[in-house]
């Protein structure tokens, strides 16, 4: 019985619920994981739990519960210091925007992501973070503000090299 072997047992028990689709069982076993990872001092816990229930509600269709979800993984990452993953928590949010939301919603995320990567001197993260935004202007039907967004990114994925995101 420790508290952290706990939390990750019923964290495993929620995926394989997930897996076989019984959403409510899914949700029930990361909830008490989460509980356990807080009594623990668990921040990256907690905030995967958070991140895990934001994908069970979308899957489901409840998108505002979603959105409170990535709400409360942020503040844990913040709460903790930890701003890599408070930008990598918005650039995850300002996705699910720009399908299930606003593109304002998602390009307001998506310009606190770019400025989080930018301060956190992450080559990876401001890449992505840059191409990310000429996606956001490709949907909001801007192609030409787009473009300037990829080939800003393009330069930075040829240094890493990821192929990725010289492919996109």
């Amino acid at each position: 019985g420790v508290v952290h072997e706990q939390a990750s047992t019923l964290q495993l028990l929620g995926e394989i619920a997930w897996f076989k689709r019984s959403f409510d069982r899914a949700v029930q076993y990361k909830q008490a994981a989460l509980e356990l990872y807080d009594k623990a001092g668990d921040p990256l816990g907690s905030g995967q739990v958070w991140f895990d229930l934001a994908k069970i509600d979308l899957l489901q269709g409840n998108f505002e519960q979603a959105f409170h979800a990535y709400h409360q993984q942020r503040r844990v990452f913040e709460r903790n210091g930890i701003k890599r993953l408070v930008g990598i928590n918005l650039s995850w949010e300002s996705l699910a925007a720009s399908r299930y939301s606003t593109l304002e919603h998602a390009l307001d995320t998506r310009q606190k992501s770019l400025t989080i990567a930018r301060e956190e001197n992450s080559r990876n993260d401001y890449s992505w973070a840059l191409w990310e935004m000429g996606e956001i202007y490709r949907l909001m039907g801007n192609l030409e503000q787009a473009q300037l967004w990829y080939q800003k990114a393009l330069p930075l994925f040829e240094q890493l090299p990821d192929f990725n995101g010289i492919g996109s």
